[in-house]
């Protein structure tokens, strides 16, 4: 435990000496950043924080930093490492301890991955993307995919390349992520341009940089800045190259990247060269060269380098071509960087023959031949795999078309039953509504017809009552005036009596 607390606290210090380096720059940035730093690291050092808390803090640690100091940033995913490994000793399934561990990877791939070293990073991020299958993550697997298919473009790779950025992409698109669709088409503009589709590969760049305004993600803008910058330099359009390139250097300054920075100049510099503005061109290149050195990226060491060397040849001044391209080549063998190695050796046949180094300008003649060999069978293989990936991708698409014309279809056809539903409703609707209108009209009706006979009726009952008073009332008149039959009957029994 104490011999952890060292380690932490000596990358601590380590990366506070690399943030105070730069203190002055971005006073209010670093604020911000100094603070992040110092609760990641409260978090590590606490006794009271369980290991996943600070395997997470350490992660996340060595996220903050990689822009900063990579070995530090390194260093520290180790640890997280080494404590993930002990935790999963005793439950190696336990999925809490696998994700970690899968992130730990795939940070760790991108790291060697910005020096260069591209073997480790294609070894750490595909067992990292193993584990995210495993564990059916996809967003996270998406995102190993997209740095694979970043190292398998460099690597010429272009059916792999296509295949991790395509499924990368459906992935965003399926999780509706803006800013990772944005990296996605960023990634296959270029990859398009590389095969000789720079219109394609333009409109791919241009929508992703529209994407990176709107999120305000300044970072990915920047690269995808300058891969439009150096698409259109190499169209010829240098007023819009040296735009993007500007506009990208601000941000990589404001943002503090080192390797969007070391990008960057490495662009100024080529556009310049290219235009002989030499001075401007040797500024660019060896401020790239010192960003290169801090964050020690390798391949960009030897980009730095090469280029440098190729100013001091345009100058004159070939004894300084010579050095920086001596370096360049030996770093660029040792990498086992082809196309470096090839530009390099280009550079130093021309600068030992000037030099009347015979020996050497043979050498390098002959080893710019079999590299170009070498690259030429690449290019054709390249050509080859571009045909059937095109084939592959255009056939791919037909489909995705198909499958999304019949879904268009179906999607038509319901609505269109919708929609006959929605008719049939509304009209019964309106006859239901109509019906009891007529209902209620006939109704109204009635009540008046019944109101009008009740009156009649009523009418009728009172002339009847008065019909009947008055017969009631003849008949008592005609009673008090005619006899009683008792009367009639005395009279009568009078008569006959008489009679007798």
């Amino acid at each position: 435990m104490n011999s952890d607390l060292e380690l932490y606290h000596y990358y601590y210090m380590k990366i506070i000496r690399s943030i105070t380096t730069i203190f002055i720059l971005l006073f209010s940035k670093l604020i911000i950043a100094q603070g992040s730093i110092d609760s990641l690291y409260l978090i590590v050092n606490s006794t009271k924080q369980q290991d996943t808390s600070k395997i997470k803090a350490l992660i996340k640690l060595a996220e903050e930093i990689k822009t900063v100091d990579l070995d530090s940033s390194n260093q520290i995913i180790e640890l997280a490492i080494n404590k993930i490994s002990k935790n999963c000793s005793s439950n190696p399934e336990n999925k809490r301890s696998l994700y970690f561990k899968a992130n730990a990877l795939k940070l760790k791939g991108e790291l060697f991955y910005t020096r260069g070293q591209m073997d480790s990073a294609t070894a750490y991020l595909q067992t990292a993307s193993e584990i995210y299958k495993k564990l059916t993550i996809e967003s996270d697997l998406a995102d190993t995919f997209m740095s694979l298919g970043a190292i398998y473009d460099y690597q010429a790779k272009t059916k792999e390349a296509l295949e991790k950025y395509d499924f990368a992409y459906r992935i965003y698109q399926k999780n509706k992520d803006s800013a990772k669709i944005g990296l996605a088409l960023n990634n296959l503009g270029v990859l398009f341009y590389g095969n000789g589709e720079p219109e394609k590969a333009m409109q791919y760049i241009q929508k992703c940089i529209n994407i990176y305004r709107k999120q305000n993600d300044l970072n990915n803008l920047a690269w995808s800045l300058n891969n439009l910058g150096n698409m259109n330099m190499k169209s010829g359009n240098d007023i819009v190259a040296l735009s993007m390139f500007r506009q990208a250097l601000s941000i990589t300054q404001k943002i503090n990247s080192e390797s969007g920075l070391s990008y960057t100049q490495k662009n100024l510099g080529n556009f310049y060269l290219k235009r002989k503005q030499l001075d401007s061109a040797l500024y660019y290149h060896k401020k790239n060269l010192d960003v290169s050195l801090h964050f020690k990226s390798e391949s960009s060491i030897v980009i730095a380098n090469t280029n440098i060397g190729k100013v001091y040849y345009e100058m004159g001044q070939y004894s300084s071509a010579k050095s920086y391209g001596e370096d360049a080549y030996k770093i660029s063998k040792n990498l086992h960087l082809l196309s470096r190695s090839y530009e390099v050796s280009a550079l130093l046949k021309d600068v030992y023959s000037k030099t009347k180094e015979y020996d050497k300008a043979l050498f390098f003649t002959n080893e710019w031949i079999l590299l170009k060999d070498s690259i030429q069978k690449i290019e054709n293989q390249k050509a080859a795999i571009k045909q059937s990936v095109q084939y592959e991708y255009e056939k791919k698409a037909t489909e995705e078309k198909a499958t999304q014309e019949k879904q268009n279809v179906i999607i038509a056809q319901e609505k269109q039953k919708e929609k006959i539903i929605k008719y049939a409703i509304t009209s019964i609707l309106v006859l239901v509504l109509l019906f009891a209108f007529f209902i209620y009209n006939r109704l109204k009706i009635t009540n008046k017809q019944k109101e009008i006979i009740q009156k009649q009726k009523q009418l009728v009952e009172e002339k009847q009552k008065e019909i009947v008073d008055s017969i009631h009332y003849a008949k008592r008149i005609q009673k008090s005036l005619l006899p009683t039959e008792k009367y009639i009957d005395r009279v009568l029994s009078d008569l006959r009596k008489n009679k007798k």
